[in-house]
């Protein structure tokens, strides 16, 4: 009686019977041949039951086209061969994915009715076969674990080359990673059919291998092999190659624009280079570039030529900062003249005031004056004594775009994982900040006064010792350790200086002949010298402006 009235149901009443079936995969077969070149040739027969749901124009098929290989990765050759629904030709259209290919089978205009539907995928896939010692295999998930529908009915018959004898098989059911045995078999000489024995569930797949002997395919040759090694390690090749080529080309340029000029012989100096205030004299020593100790050791240098006086005031609390009062001198007080960096230098931070107190506070003034001591010193060096080769540091950077284009390419082509384009890249960025500074050279009259610094520098460090070997030697008196101070302080060679005098006699000439340095003993002149830096260092720093704000995410569906 209850067969009757189902069956009266859908004689009579076909939507009311529709209306009972619900979306899912009625039947799902694979009909996997591998073929005599290794080619795997693969029809998918697909059931569905479209409700207007999530099936309304087709279905899409996704398959993952990349896999380890040989510990690198391997992106399979694909080729679609046919797409049908019904039996006719289906329009399509697919989409790259990261690890694969994803196939829709339909149209953006046409929605189907309500009903059920079979659509056939056939296509080609190459080298995904496993060839081993003794056997060679198939290992393949025929449904993968993308689908989100019911499947009723799931089975695959796998046909290996013709002759072969199989060796071995087996199969595994449920979620990925799940090893469960819901399958029976049929087995002939040629084929093995697997038919899944319950329903399948969302995410669900039947996977399968298969074995058989050895000496029924077209195995790949040296060549081949040596092809598909290439193609597996497109990334690392090319990364390598990349950074290879890289270095080469910089290397090139440095050896033959880059190379700094032989260092002549150093000999002790008493006195700086002719002109250079003590800021050029490290600027020019680091070769182009700015020191800490620069802007300090300026300041010291208009004191003892008499222009300002500089004072440190005490602390206050526990916690207290260094501060310094710069005071201008009367002009009768000037006992040297400037040159034309230290005037501007002047003029930019004590400008038209009388006094002016230095803290770590962020200080215009203090911005302006560094930013036009480093200006003025590269306008007065650049070319003529550093040579920068910003034409050589512009096109570094040519391979690194080329490399990152080609990485894009490899891996579209054949896949891999793209941080390797990236580690790659940033190596590249890494190895052209190293020659960005090795371009860098001083000039040959650069060079010679490089030379000289290093020497000045060397008797300031090591008078005691090397002024019984020097002819006509500098008194070591209050006058020569003053002229010299400023420099001892940006060459960072405070103490050293210092020691070469008896230090008590300067102490006792400090009081009458160093009023321009109030509250600093000789002692204490290198810590005097990274106090002020710090100091400075802060005072010319512009505050970093700040926020906050709020933000909201959502998703739709």
């Amino acid at each position: 009686m209850r067969y009757l009235i189902v069956l009266f149901c859908f004689v009579f009443f076909p939507s009311l019977a529709q209306e009972r079936e619900f979306e899912r995969i009625v039947h799902y077969h694979s009909d996997i041949q591998v073929q005599k070149n290794r080619d795997v040739l693969i029809t998918e027969t697909i059931k569905v039951y479209a409700g207007g749901q999530e099936i309304r124009r087709g279905i899409f098929r996704e398959l993952p086209l990349s896999y380890e290989y040989k510990g690198g990765n391997w992106k399979v050759r694909f080729e679609l061969l046919e797409v049908l629904r019904d039996g006719k030709v289906e329009p399509y259209h697919t989409e790259n994915m990261s690890n694969g290919i994803r196939i829709y089978a339909g149209e953006k205009e046409t929605f189907l009715d309500n009903g059920f539907y079979t659509y056939t995928l056939k296509y080609r896939v190459h080298h995904v076969l496993g060839l081993f010692d003794d056997f060679d295999e198939i290992y393949w998930n025929i449904n993968g674990n993308g689908w989100q529908f019911q499947i009723d009915s799931l089975s695959a018959t796998i046909q290996w080359p013709k002759g072969a004898s199989m060796k071995r098989f087996d199969g595994y059911t449920g979620v990925f990673g799940a090893r469960g045995k819901d399958f029976n078999i049929d087995l002939d000489s040629t084929k093995i059919t697997f038919e899944v024995t319950r329903v399948m569930q969302s995410g669900e797949n039947l996977t399968v291998a298969v074995a058989w002997d050895k000496g029924h395919l077209i195995y790949p040759t040296d060549w081949d092999e040596f092809v598909y090694w290439c193609q597996t390690y497109a990334l690392f090749i090319t990364a390598l190659f990349g950074l290879l080529i890289g270095f080469l080309y910089n290397y090139r340029n440095w050896y033959k624009y880059g190379r700094d000029p032989k260092q002549g012989t150093i000999i002790p100096r008493f006195y700086a280079p002719e002109g250079f205030s003590p800021a050029e004299c490290v600027y020019l020593k680091r070769e182009g570039r700015q020191s800490n100790q620069m802007f300090g050791a300026q300041l010291v240098s208009l004191a003892v030529k008499g222009f300002i006086t500089i004072k440190v005031n005490e602390k206050k609390g526990v916690f207290g900062e260094e501060s310094y009062t710069i005071t201008k001198n009367d002009p009768s007080e000037h006992k040297d003249i400037l040159n034309d960096t230290e005037e501007a230098f002047m003029r930019n931070l004590i400008g038209s005031l009388q006094q002016m107190v230095l803290t770590k506070k962020y200080n215009p003034r203090v911005k302006a004056a560094w930013d036009q001591l480093i200006s003025s010193i590269e306008h007065k060096q650049e070319g003529k004594y550093i040579v920068r080769n910003g034409a050589l540091k512009a096109k570094q950077f040519i391979i690194p775009v080329v490399f990152m284009i080609t990485g894009f390419i490899m891996h579209g082509l054949y896949g891999g994982p793209m941080y390797i384009v990236f580690i790659g890249l940033f190596l590249h960025i890494v190895m052209n900040i190293i020659f960005f500074r090795l371009y860098e050279q001083p000039t040959a009259e650069g060079r010679r006064l490089m030379d000289e610094i290093a020497g000045f520098e060397m008797y300031m460090k090591y008078a005691d010792k090397l002024r019984i070997k020097a002819i006509n030697p500098p008194s070591m008196d209050f006058d020569y350790f003053e002229k010299n101070l400023a420099y001892a302080i940006a060459l960072g060679v405070a103490d050293e200086w210092k020691n070469q005098f008896d230090v008590k006699m300067l102490e006792e000439a400090k009081v009458t002949r160093m009023p321009y340095l109030t509250g600093i003993s000789i002692a204490s002149m290198s810590n005097f010298s990274k106090s002020m830096s710090s100091t400075i260092s802060s005072a010319s720093t512009p505050p970093s402006s700040s926020g906050s704000g709020s933000g909201g995410g959502g998703s739709s569906g």
